[in-house]
This record gives C-alpha cells, structure tokens and sequence, in this order.
C-alpha cells in the first residue's frame, strides 16, 4: 500500500488528527469512539486514497479543501 498525500491532504490529515484528539480530550469522544474513527482511516486509507479523503473531511466539518 502506498498512500501519497498532496500538501492540501496533508492539511486536512492533521486537521482530522486534531479532531479525533480534541473530541477524545473533551469527553465527546470516549476512548473507544476515537479509536473506531481512526481505524476507520486506516482501513479507508489501504483500500483507496479517495475515500479516506472524504471520510476525514466529513469528520473535519465538510471541509473540502483537500
């Protein structure tokens, strides 16, 4: 599996983290809902790049900048 992000993609791989991050720390997310989404990622991220894409803008709020 080879996954290369543009910088636009990259942006929005950390926004995401940060998203998953601070729901987790403020108590939105339990432990287990932050690991779901990240696993979610990764699974989208082995199949194809262009879902992985829309699934961390959809938890990013719909931003589409990537």
């Amino acid at each position: 599996m080879t996954l290369e992000l543009t910088e636009k993609q990259h942006i929005l791989l950390d926004r995401y983290l940060d998203t998953v991050l601070e729901n987790y720390k403020s108590g939105a997310w339990t432990l287990m809902d932050a690991r779901l989404h990240l696993a979610q990622a990764f699974t989208l991220a082995a199949n194809d790049q262009s879902s992985v894409v829309n699934y961390m803008q959809t938890a990013t709020n719909g931003d589409e900048d990537a």
